[in-house]
């Protein structure tokens, strides 16, 4: 399984590093990791990144899940794991 890196940099953002630079190097690991999964039949890909895009609700810091983030990162993993078949 491959994931990309979900984030919230928030505007003031003031710990190591340039809001912006942070955000480039998130950006350029992302697209690495979605290309990847593209060149692999077979590789279950979770896009993390788009899927919590950027929401504070989902973060405490840059990196650090609250539990409602905690909680929709494992929705995402369980749901590529476990495809919900359609009932006959």
């Amino acid at each position: 399984m491959l994931l990309t890196f979900a984030a919230y940099v928030p505007d003031n953002h003031s710990l190591e590093g340039r809001r912006e630079y942070v955000l480039h190097a998130l950006a350029v690991q992302n697209e690495a990791v979605r290309t990847l999964a593209a060149e692999h039949e077979g590789v279950l890909f979770v896009d993390q990144a788009r899927l919590m895009a950027g929401s504070p609700r989902y973060f405490n810091d840059p990196c650090h899940f609250t539990v409602v983030g905690a909680s929709r990162f494992a929705e995402n993993v369980v749901a590529a794991l476990l495809p919900i078949t359609p009932r006959r």
